[in-house]
Formats: structure tokens, sequence, C-alpha cells
């Protein structure tokens, strides 16, 4: 038989029977190499048997067996995500969309608040029932604010009035 036979037999040496075990130590007499490679398989085995019967001591085991268990309670079985959702959870998509709101509050805020740079004054046709001019509408507001002060809006109210009474009280202070 050649080596390459024999080196199964060397690993499996506890479990051969006599006869194997005979033929084995015939061919380890005559080969150094197989011999070699069995001193090592033994040593290998003998080291493996010595860390199999050294027991472990604990000292805290209910402790460990605690961790442990709340180790493997508070993993949660992985789902499937939604790919919007994992895009929107990116920080980068996050961060665009809060600066692309702040600008639009800016914009709005500055539109809002800008003065009107040329009152357009629209001519009402014949045909037409009601013309919407925002401009106008918001400078006749800020003059009438400042005329008034706000005092005689605010002398109209009065939980006791009914809705009908406050709205003709406005009526009468804003002619």
């Amino acid at each position: 038989m050649k080596c390459k036979d024999f080196e199964m037999n060397i690993y499996l040496y506890t479990e051969l029977s006599e006869e194997e075990k005979d033929k084995l130590q015939e061919h380890l007499a005559s080969c150094i190499s197989c011999h070699q490679l069995f001193l090592a398989a033994q040593h290998s085995q003998a080291l493996i048997q010595k860390v199999a019967e050294d027991r472990v001591v604990i000292r805290n085991a209910a402790v460990l067996t605690r961790k442990i268990l709340d180790k493997t309670a508070s993993k949660k079985v992985p789902h499937r995500r939604n790919v919007l959702v994992e895009l929107f959870q990116s920080n980068f998509i996050k961060y665009s969309f809060s600066v692309l709101s702040l600008m639009l509050v800016m914009s709005f805020t500055v539109e809002f608040f800008a003065e009107p740079l040329t009152a357009k004054k629209t001519e009402v046709k014949s045909g037409a029932s009601v013309v919407l001019n925002s401009t106008l509408f918001q400078e006749t507001f800020f003059k009438y604010k400042e005329r008034k002060k706000r005092t005689a809006l605010t002398a109209c109210f009065s939980p006791l009035h009914p809705s009908a009474t406050y709205l003709d009280c406005l009526k009468s202070k804003m002619k």
C-alpha cells in the first residue's frame, strides 16, 4: 500500500481494528514521513482530549444566563423594508429636505412682507364682475391699519354680542 492509503488510518487510529492497527504499525516502522504525521496527529488528539476534559468554572452563572437571555430576547427578526423608507432615512435626504423647507419658508416670508414695487391698476371691463388685485388690497389694508391702529376693531369685540352685531360694528368702523 502507498502512504496515501495510510493517511486516513493515521487520523482514525483509535477507531481502527487490531488487524488494521498492526498493518499501520508495520508501515510506520518503515516510513519516516508517515511516522512524523502519526506523532503529530496523536499529539493533536491528546491536546483536544485534555481540553475536552477540563471543566470551566463559571463564577456567577445566573448573571451570565440572564445576559444571554436578554441578548437573545431583544433581537428582532429582520423584516423586509420598503425601499422608499430606507431612502428617506438617509441623512443626506433628511438634510436636503430640511434645507429645502427652510428655503421655502424664507421665500414665502420675503414674498409676504415685501412692499409692492409698483401698484398695477387694472381696469374693470363691463363684462367682468370681480377683479382680484392682492397688491392693491395689501396697500389699502396697511393704510387702514396705520390710520386706525387697531383700536377701532377691538372696540367692537364683546363676548356678549352676537356675531351679527359684531359684523355691523366692524362695517360701521371701516367706513
